[in-house]
Parts: C-alpha cells; sequence; structure tokens
C-alpha cells in the first residue's frame, strides 16, 4: 500500500488520534526513543565499568605475582644467611610484603565481587 505524503509544516488531520496499530505521534516516538537511549546507556555504562574492574583485576594479579616474586627473594637468602644484625631488617622487608600482599588480597576480593555485581546489573540490563 502506497503512503500518503504530507506536505511538511502542514497540521496532522483533526481526528480521535492514533487507532490501535497505528504508528506513534513525534511525542510518543521520542518517548520510546528515550526509554530505549535509557537502556542503551544503562547497559554502556555496565559493560564500561566491567572493562574498568577487568582492567584493576588484572593489574591486582600482576601485582600479586610481583610480590609472590618478591616473597620468594627474600624468603631465600634467609635460610642460608646466618642469624645475626641482618636478620631483624630481612625481618621488617618480610612484614612489609606480607602486609602489601595481604591489601593486595583484600583488594582483589574487592574487585571480584564489584565485578560479579557489574555482571549482575549488565545481565539484567540486556534483557
Amino acid at each position: 500500500a502506497m503512503e500518503v505524503r504530507r506536505p511538511r509544516g502542514l497540521a496532522p488531520p483533526e481526528g480521535p488520534g492514533p487507532s490501535p496499530g497505528h504508528l506513534p505521534g513525534p511525542v510518543g516516538l521520542g518517548r520510546m526513543l528515550r526509554r530505549e537511549l535509557a537502556k542503551t546507556a544503562q547497559h554502556y555504562r555496565a559493560v564500561r565499568c566491567q572493562i574498568k574492574a577487568d582492567e584493576a583485576i588484572r593489574a591486582a594479579d600482576a601485582s600479586m605475582e610481583l610480590l609472590k616474586t618478591m616473597q620468594q627473594r627474600i624468603d631465600e637468602p634467609q635460610r642460608v644467611a646466618p642469624r645475626g644484625a641482618e636478620e631483624e631488617d630481612e625481618c621488617g622487608l618480610e612484614c612489609e610484603v606480607e602486609r602489601d600482599l595481604f591489601q593486595l588480597r583484600e583488594t582483589l576480593d574487592r574487585f571480584k565481587k564489584l565485578q560479579g555485581e557489574l555482571e549482575r546489573s549488565s545481565d539484567e540490563s540486556t534483557k
């Protein structure tokens, strides 16, 4: 069926309004578009946050590896080194590394929890 095109600038014909199944008017169309855009934006934000969380987890994982290596380097000389004045320095450093590792683990747990929340919110916004 051919559509009858109205010249631009003319008011729509007076009448009882669109019948069911009829295309919505400009305002209705605008509302629909805004709803869709809001959903898309929400999903985009969730995905973007997840990418950030993924990056953070990768960074934390890398830091953990680095600190594990440091820990090994600290442990090795202690096995061989005679007990002496150096021991206190070694322990001081070792304790620092332990503390850093603990903080990193906590951070990693926080990021993984955050990532889980982001994945859930991302799944919900795609439904």
